[in-house]
C-alpha cells in the first residue's frame, strides 16, 4: 500500500509563493527580489538572479561545523553548507516571508539541522551562539556596525561577499574587517548578477583572526611560510596576463612625494635634487620600506640620469653606492652586492632598462614578463617580503603574492606612464622553492 505524500502540494505551494510579485525592501530599504537566489527542489532548480557559490563553497571545510548564514534569504546557502558536511546551519534572515519558504523548501528537500530565523542583523544582541564559519554574502551594509560583536562569536572564519567593488577594497574591506580578523584568503571573484553591468565585480574572502585559524578551515590549500623563488620548474608553460601598473600602491610613497604633470618633469626635479647617499641610507624611510619608500627610488632614478649623462658605473654613483654599502633588502643577491663586478653588471642591467623604458613606448613588450608566484591560500610574508597586491587590467579583485621578479621594470612602467605590464602568474605548484621552503 502507497503511503500518500505531501510533496506534490509542498512543491506547488513553494512555486506559487516564488512565482509572487514579491520584493522585500529590507530593513533598509535595499530591495530583495523574490528570485535573487536558485532554489533546489529536488532534482529541479528554479531560476535566480544570483549565480551559485559552488567554486566558494567548495573551498570550505565544513565537515562537522557550526554554520552561521547572514542574510539567507531562500536558504540555498545554508542548505550547502550542511550538504558539504556542516554539523549545523542557522540562518538568520530580516524577512519574515523568505524564512517561512526557507523552511518549506527545508520540508519539500528532507533537509535535516538547518534552521532558520527572522532576524535583524544589524542587531548586536542576536550574536549569542558560537560558529566555527559565519558566510556574510553580499550583506556587508549591514554588518559595519556589528563587527565587534561577529568577532566574539567566530571561532573559525567569516566569509566575505563584498558589494560591487569599485577602486574601494582596502578602504571599505580589508583595513576595517583586518582589525577584527588580521588574515584573510582571496577565495575568488563573483558575478555581479545577471541582468545587470557584466563588468561589475565582487570579491569573496575569508577573515580569520589567525593564520592558524584561517588554513584550519579551507580545503587543498599550501604550507604555512612557505617561500617560492620567481622561477618556473623546467616544463611548466607561462600564463601571462596584463597587469595594471597604476595599481601598485608600495611605489605610491615616491610618486606622492615627486608628483608631477610628466615623466620628464619629475626626471627633471630629480636630477635637480642634491643626493647624498650617505645621509639617505640612514633615513627612517630606508630602513624600514627599503624598496617600498621614496628614498630607494630617488637614488635608483639619480643614478640612472647620472648614467645617462655619461658617468662612469661604479663607485661614485649614488645607485651603485647604496647597493655596494648599504642595501640588505634582497638575501639572494647577497653574491652580486659583495663582487664589485657582478654589482655592476646588475646595476648595468637596470639602467638599460631605465633608457628603454624612457625611450621605447613598447618597452613592456620588449623586455622578459614579470614573474609572481600565485600561493594556494594566503600569501605568507617573511622578514624580506611583503604581501604585494596584483591587479590584472580591468579587476577589480587583486591577486596577492610575496615574490615578484621585476619590481624595477614594474618601476619604470609606472615612472614613464605606460599603463600595463605583461606578467607571468607562476602557480605555486610550478614554482621552483625557495630559501625557507
Amino acid at each position: 500500500m502507497d503511503s500518500p505524500t505531501a510533496k506534490p502540494a509542498l512543491k506547488k505551494l513553494i512555486l506559487e509563493n516564488l512565482a509572487r510579485a514579491y520584493t522585500s525592501s529590507g530593513k533598509d530599504g535595499i530591495a530583495t527580489g523574490n528570485h535573487y537566489q536558485s532554489v533546489t527542489l529536488g532534482v529541479e532548480r528554479t531560476t535566480g538572479f544570483r549565480s551559485d557559490r559552488d567554486t566558494f563553497m567548495d573551498q570550505l571545510d565544513f565537515h562537522e561545523r557550526r554554520v552561521l548564514d547572514l542574510g539567507s534569504n531562500l536558504g540555498e546557502i545554508s542548505r550547502a553548507a550542511r550538504a558539504r558536511g556542516a554539523a549545523l546551519v542557522d540562518g538568520y534572515e530580516y524577512d519574515s516571508f523568505f524564512v517561512e519558504l526557507a523552511q518549506t523548501v527545508n520540508a519539500y528537500n528532507g533537509t535535516t539541522r538547518v534552521s532558520f530565523f527572522q532576524r535583524d542583523i544589524t542587531d548586536r544582541a542576536i550574536y549569542r551562539e558560537r560558529y566555527d564559519i559565519v558566510l556574510a554574502l553580499s550583506v556587508y551594509i549591514y554588518l559595519q556596525d556589528v563587527l565587534p560583536s561577529l568577532a566574539d562569536i567566530i571561532d573559525g572564519v567569516l566569509v566575505l561577499e563584498t558589494h560591487r567593488l569599485e577602486h574601494n577594497l582596502e578602504s571599505t574591506y580589508l583595513d576595517p574587517i583586518g582589525r577584527f580578523f588580521p588574515s584573510h584568503v582571496f577565495l575568488g571573484a563573483s558575478d555581479w548578477g545577471s541582468g545587470l553591468d557584466k563588468a561589475g565585480q565582487r570579491a569573496v574572502i575569508a577573515f580569520a583572526k589567525s593564520d592558524e585559524g584561517l588554513r584550519a578551515h579551507l580545503t587543498g590549500i599550501g604550507l604555512a611560510n612557505r617561500e617560492f623563488g620567481a622561477v618556473r620548474c623546467v616544463g611548466t608553460e607561462l600564463n601571462i596576463r596584463a597587469i595594471d601598473v597604476k595599481r601598485t600602491a608600495w611605489y605610491d610613497q615616491f610618486f606622492n612625494a615627486f608628483a608631477f604633470e610628466s615623466p620628464q618633469e619629475l626626471l627633471t626635479a630629480v636630477h635637480r635634487t642634491d643626493v647624498d647617499t650617505e645621509m639617505l641610507a640612514q633615513d627612517r624611510d630606508f630602513g624600514e620600506n627599503g624598496m617600498g619608500g621614496w628614498v630607494y627610488w630617488l637614488i635608483y632614478v639619480k643614478g640612472a640620469l647620472q648614467h645617462a649623462q655619461g658617468e662612469a658605473l661604479g663607485a661614485g654613483n649614488v645607485y651603485y653606492d647604496l647597493l655596494a654599502r648599504h642595501w640588505k633588502g634582497d638575501p639572494g643577491r647577497v653574491a652580486d652586492y659583495g663582487n664589485p663586478e657582478r654589482l655592476r653588471a646588475l646595476v648595468h642591467r637596470r639602467f638599460r632598462d631605465f633608457a628603454l623604458f624612457r625611450a621605447n613606448p613598447d618597452a613592456p613588450l620588449e623586455v622578459e614578463p614579470l614573474r609572481l608566484v600565485v600561493t594556494k591560500g594566503p600569501a605568507a610574508p617573511s622578514p624580506t617580503r611583503s604581501v604585494k597586491r596584483i591587479y590584472e587590467i580591468g579587476s577589480e579583485v587583486p591577486v596577492e603574492t610575496t615574490t615578484i621578479d621585476g619590481y624595477h621594470r614594474l618601476f619604470l612602467a609606472r615612472l614613464f606612464g605606460h599603463a600595463q605590464m605583461p606578467c607571468d602568474f607562476v602557480a605555486e605548484h610550478d614554482a621552483v622553492p625557495g630559501q625557507g621552503a
